[in-house]
């Protein structure tokens, strides 16, 4: 997938997590499936990661707090695999 596709994605993505409510667990895997299955079919292994990255960088933009620690130091996949919370953050956007 383009590079301009992978960030028009992630913002639909963003834009997708930032209308859920907070506390709700689930991996930019499970995010895009719910955006766009065919995206996240067309996807290559190294356009998960570069994906991933670009959601976790730009969430507070959207007012988001993505919180993975309930997995901090364990290995337990790939990065668009591991679940994080969702938070909404309180006061002006970062």
């Amino acid at each position: 997938m383009k590079q301009r596709e992978i960030e028009e994605l992630a913002i639909r993505v963003l834009q997708y997590l930032s209308q859920l409510p907070d506390d709700v667990e689930l991996s930019t895997a499970e995010a895009v499936e719910q955006v766009d299955i065919s995206a996240a079919q067309k996807l290559e292994f190294e356009d998960w990661f570069t994906l991933n990255r670009l959601i976790w960088d730009k969430s507070g933009i959207y007012g988001l707090k993505l919180d993975d620690s309930k997995y901090e130091d364990q290995v337990v996949g790939l990065l668009h695999h591991i679940p994080y919370v969702v938070k909404h953050k309180k006061g002006p956007l970062v």
